[in-house]
């Protein structure tokens, strides 16, 4: 059962990694290597502070840290950086291992790979950004548009009281040729 035990660890579809209570490495399994891109024999007594990507303060580290001392399980999302530095995003629960007597000995992290979905829920409030915007803009666009159509149909209204010849109506005709082109402006916009 513990040669079981052990191939159902190492073949687990889950990062999993055993730490001594200082967070030196003692075990990676296959999972980690190949989402890591760090071989076992370059991780073990080392910190796990080599996957930071620095985007977590060390104040969170040191709760979660506090956490597990006082024999809690803490779980998470971490935005780790692979060996090569490209990052991935691995939701992990962690566990302190507690002895018979009561002692914490190690602790155990098992992450799941969630960067496709990460990614997928980024372009998702993406696309809903850009329709949120779409529709604010098309609002205010339609608003824009009536309030020009009022400016030319004014600008129309107010050219036929004026002389043909005389400088209202150039200035009447500056003003309709403005507004014909602030409405040309909104459908590209719209567009």
């Amino acid at each position: 059962s513990e040669s079981q035990l052990a191939t159902a660890v190492e073949q687990s579809p889950a990062t999993i990694v055993v730490t001594d209570t200082d967070a030196r490495i003692q075990y990676v399994n296959k999972k980690f290597e190949t989402l890591s891109g760090w071989r076992r024999d370059e991780v073990i007594g080392e910190t796990p502070a080599f996957l930071q990507s620095g985007r977590t303060s060390a104040a969170n580290y040191e709760l979660l840290r506090q956490r597990l001392l006082e024999g809690k399980s803490w779980t998470g999302v971490f935005l780790n950086r692979k060996k090569d530095g490209s990052e991935y995003w691995v939701e992990t629960t962690i566990l302190p291992l507690v002895a018979v007597d009561g002692t914490i000995q190690n602790f155990i992290a098992s992450g799941e790979d969630i960067t496709e979905k990460r990614h997928a829920r980024d372009q998702v409030i993406q696309a809903q950004k850009l329709e949120a915007v779409g529709q604010l803009s098309g609002g205010i666009a339609h608003d824009f548009n009536n309030i020009l159509t009022t400016i030319i149909g004014a600008s129309h209204l107010a050219a036929l009281d004026a002389d043909d010849s005389s400088d209202l109506a150039g200035e009447i005709e500056h003003i309709d040729i403005a507004a014909r082109r602030a409405q040309n402006l909104v459908r590209e916009l719209l567009t």
